[in-house]
């Protein structure tokens, strides 16, 4: 996970795993928010990073960090409202008229957060905390960075546009269950939509909700245990 997060030009980085340890995968490494951005660029671009650059010259050499399905399987997680709103909620300032992939991250005592959307067009990360570094009144990043990522959001739109994710070859749909993930049975009461690599489809059927088995016939039999008495 560490050399793949430095692939993504997140050279913050620079302590052995073992220092971050397996919260890394949570999110306990501090890079700074323009590595974060240009990280997320990379998955706007369908898996290309290129470094950040604050003045015109000369195009940066650009590599390939993830492949294209695998970016757009994560473009789709981070796109998805419906997904968004049991924590969020269905009108959150991630829900606007427009696809926007977005994620947020809050430190555990609200020392501060971040808010990062793309598009294929354009990427936006935004920083919200104290600059002493002192604790806010339970600010996360749906409730401080969210907005404002939002208000620039459309801004961008309206001045460069934008267009939904396309979808690249080796990709494929396919009906789950909701509860287990797999492909359906004829006895699940709700489906979905999934996407999945198709050199990674899931194998096998849902079995959460087959039909119980028929309970063994009880023995009519009796027996008596007998116990030594105390003492």
């Amino acid at each position: 996970l560490l050399a793949k997060l430095k692939d993504f030009g997140l050279d913050s980085l620079d302590k052995p795993a073992a220092f971050y340890g397996e919260g890394l995968a949570l999110g306990n490494g501090e890079v700074s928010l323009l590595e974060l951005t240009a990280a997320y660029a990379a998955l706007a671009r369908g898996g290309i990073w290129l470094p950040a650059r604050l003045t015109p010259g000369e195009p940066a050499p650009a590599r390939r960090v993830i492949g294209r399905t695998e970016a757009y399987i994560v473009t789709s997680m981070l796109s998805d409202n419906s997904a968004r709103a049991p924590a969020f909620g269905a009108d959150s300032a991630f829900s606007l008229p427009f696809e926007l992939a977005a994620k947020t991250g809050t430190t555990k005592d609200y020392r501060d957060n971040w808010a990062v959307g793309y598009t294929p067009e354009w990427t936006i990360g935004v920083w919200v905390g104290n600059f002493s570094g002192a604790p806010m009144r339970r600010v996360s990043g749906i409730t401080g960075a969210g907005p404002v990522l939002r208000d620039v959001a459309l801004a961008l739109e309206k001045l460069y546009g934008s267009t939904p994710f396309r979808r690249p070859p080796g990709i494929k749909t396919v009906r789950v269950c909701p509860l287990s993930g797999l492909p359906l049975s004829p006895f699940c009461p709700a489906a979905m939509d999934e996407v999945f690599s198709a050199a990674n489809l899931p194998q096998g059927q849902c079995a959460e909700h087959a039909p119980a088995a028929a309970a063994p016939e009880i023995s009519r039999r009796s027996a008596v245990v007998e116990f030594p008495k105390e003492g």
